[in-house]
């Protein structure tokens, strides 16, 4: 006879995801649940899509209107955002919501869906028990110090920190306020925008809230530090630098891996005279990408159009601007509004590159059903 264990949980572990990313969050559980297994886990998804892995069956999965937010934001949020910044957006309403629930959490790790587990997550999460939220820097080292050609103003662009993780306690319920507040608005990637999703708002914690650096090169793995951390294997152990490594962040490479695609990110930034550094990353790597496409074939397309959607970036930017100064303002009733913005646009240079967004514009102003005269928008 099988004895079921009764674990008392008493820290947790959550992602997001929209549904085409399954097979990315399944490989980061059972990687959590090898090296974390008193962590409880949560999967937020954000397109309301039931997943069709049986693995899911028996994950904790929350969908946007569980989270004790007005239906009226969560609307307006996922009208405005496209899929990525509605996901990043909703990142401290979960932390919140996890922290509230009666079954007492300590704290909540986020990890981003494309990110596989190699070993315990304790220093982070004893870090943000006693300094409320424990984060991870982009990078560790300085680039001239590796000769690295990666573009530190870049950092200046996304944030000091890599936001696929956060661990925050019970103590930080005040700063995930102040985040909630930031995202339900600002949480935008526009090219030239002031922001980047959720990200370059966590720059303000030093002078805001209590917060500690995670300094060690086992966390966070990714393709702007790799030149910092040299990769090397001791027994079954991965290691980044001196350091075991804890997790890889394969961001922006999980979706072309789990089509059977090869990226450049790793190689473009990896120490070129390490040879074996390069092999076990390309090991790891490949490990990783036959796990993506295994799984990739669970999964079940959405056919359903996504109705009252804006697609053009400089549409929404504009409808965001309308709300942040007029959080009441009903967008449906500001179609004027688009439309004067729209036929300015119209009248600049008649280079290829804005013939493609008027394009786009027009599309976008036929499925919010806004009439003009074509004289006065002309392609």
């Amino acid at each position: 006879m099988i004895k079921h264990v009764t674990i008392n949980y008493m820290n947790a572990a959550c992602s997001i995801i929209a549904s085409n990313y399954a097979p990315q969050a399944r490989y980061l559980i059972e990687s959590l649940r090898t090296t974390n297994p008193n962590l409880k886990f949560f999967l937020l998804v954000t397109d309301d899509e039931a997943l069709s892995d049986p693995f899911f069956l028996d994950i904790e999965i929350v969908i946007p209107h569980d989270l004790n937010v007005d239906p009226a934001t969560i609307k307006r949020m996922s009208h405005l955002y496209d899929m990525v910044e509605f996901a990043t957006a909703l990142k401290p309403y979960l932390l919140s919501y996890i922290l509230a629930l009666p079954d007492g959490y300590e704290t909540v790790t986020f990890l981003d869906p494309d990110i596989e587990v190699f070993s315990s997550l304790e220093l982070g999460i004893e870090l943000a028990k006693s300094n409320s939220v424990s984060l991870t820097p982009h990078r560790l080292r300085p680039t001239f110090e590796t000769n690295s050609y990666f573009d530190e103003t870049e950092l200046l662009r996304y944030g000091t920190f890599n936001l696929g993780f956060i661990c925050v306690s019970k103590a930080g319920g005040r700063m995930l306020e102040w985040w909630q507040n930031k995202l339900e608005l600002q949480c935008t990637r526009f090219p030239d925008s002031d922001v980047f999703t959720d990200q370059k708002w966590i720059n303000l914690l030093p002078g805001y809230f209590d917060f500690a650096v995670i300094k060690n090169s086992g966390y966070n793995v990714s393709s702007w530090n790799i030149d910092e951390r040299i990769i090397s294997k001791r027994g079954s152990i991965y290691f980044a630098g001196s350091d075991k490594i804890v997790f890889i962040h394969y961001s922006q490479m999980s979706g072309e891996l789990a089509k059977g695609g090869k990226t450049s990110h790793w190689t473009s930034n990896t120490i070129k005279s390490d040879e074996v550094s390069q092999q076990l990353i390309a090991d790891l790597t490949n490990n990783y990408a036959i796990k993506l496409q295994a799984y990739a074939k669970h999964l079940v397309h959405n056919k359903k159009k996504v109705k009252q959607r804006v697609n053009s970036g400089i549409i929404r930017e504009r409808q965001i601007n309308l709300l942040r100064m007029n959080v009441e303002v009903n967008l449906d009733e500001h179609n004027k509004y688009i439309f004067r913005f729209l036929n300015l646009f119209a009248k600049l240079e008649r280079s290829s590159a804005y013939r493609g967004l008027r394009k786009g514009f027009y599309n976008d102003l036929i499925r919010l059903k806004i009439k003009f005269k074509k004289k006065n928008f002309p392609f």
